[in-house]
């Protein structure tokens, strides 16, 4: 497994990413809660899907190692910067398709990632 830090916008966000290149794309993204990050939410299942996927999971902005320079007041901002968080992270990595798995908060975010790009994902767990 990989770990680092990939320039998502004006901030840096801490990615977990195990698998192949050329696998097809899976985004991973958790949920909330006291101490919640990527790794807290996908530890066990990653080496699993890892031998089929390209596996990324991010710390979503303002959890774990990931950054946010001026974090906003309120949960409609916070969701806007979620989502062109995870739509940055794909281009960033030069994927233009994945599969996307949401747990909790997580789930929330790939709701509004679905209806506001729905081009960029195959299938949706929630």
């Amino acid at each position: 497994m990989q770990k680092s830090n990939i320039q998502t916008g004006s901030f840096q966000t801490f990615l977990n990413e195990a698998g192949e290149d050329n696998d097809t794309a899976i985004l991973l993204l958790h949920g909330s809660g006291p101490g919640a990050n990527a790794m807290s939410n996908w530890q066990f299942a990653l080496p699993f899907l890892a031998e089929n996927y390209h596996c990324l999971a991010p710390d979503i902005a303002g959890f774990g190692l990931s950054q946010h320079n001026s974090p906003p007041s309120g949960t409609s901002e916070w969701i806007d910067i979620w989502v062109q968080q995870q739509i940055d992270l794909l281009d960033a990595k030069g994927i233009e398709q994945a599969h996307i798995v949401g747990n909790s908060m997580g789930g929330g975010v790939t709701l509004h990632l679905l209806s506001r790009h729905p081009e960029r994902f195959k299938k949706a767990v929630l």
